[in-house]
């Protein structure tokens, strides 16, 4: 397999800013979910700064089984861009795509969007999955103050 092969799915296709709000935050999770031990923890506190108790372990519950689905079901390694990175790469557009058309109760768009990310057999299982969690993130970003955000930051991967 080549260098563009192994990265194909880290392909830039537009700039976090020019993606709606909760797109943006479907990238954004995913990047902080998938970056470190800190990240995720920085996923619990806004879970649990929004929801609180129970309801936050629930959702957050939502959101770690899914991320278990889409990271151990892959079809290919998972590509991501840097948290700040500006752009957002071809995997992390479909990631937020799937989680938004599962949670607006666009199952057929959402099981395509997955297929991208899982194989066959788990797409239907993970666009299932996605809708509570994209339910979830659309709540928090209606409530207006997601935690980590995106400071005007410059691109360290090399396009």
């Amino acid at each position: 397999m080549t260098h563009a092969q192994n990265h194909r799915g880290a392909a830039p296709v537009c700039a976090i800013n020019e993606l709606p709000e909760l797109e943006a935050a479907a990238v954004m999770y995913l990047r902080l979910w998938c970056d470190s031990p800190d990240g995720q923890a920085e996923v619990w506190r806004d879970y649990h700064s929004h929801f609180g108790g129970e309801d936050a372990k629930a959702r957050m519950s939502d959101f770690e089984q899914l991320m278990s689905v889409v990271l151990n079901h892959a079809r290919r390694p998972l590509q991501r861009h840097q948290i700040t990175c500006k752009c957002v790469g071809g995997d992390e557009n479909a990631f937020a795509n799937f989680v938004v058309a599962a949670a607006v109760g666009d199952r057929e768009d959402a099981m395509l969007f997955a297929a991208n990310l899982v194989r066959p057999d788990m797409s239907f299982t993970a666009a299932s999955m996605a809708e509570p969690v994209g339910l979830a993130l659309a709540q928090m970003v209606m409530r207006g103050s997601l935690g980590p955000q995106f400071p005007n930051p410059t691109s360290i991967t090399r396009h």
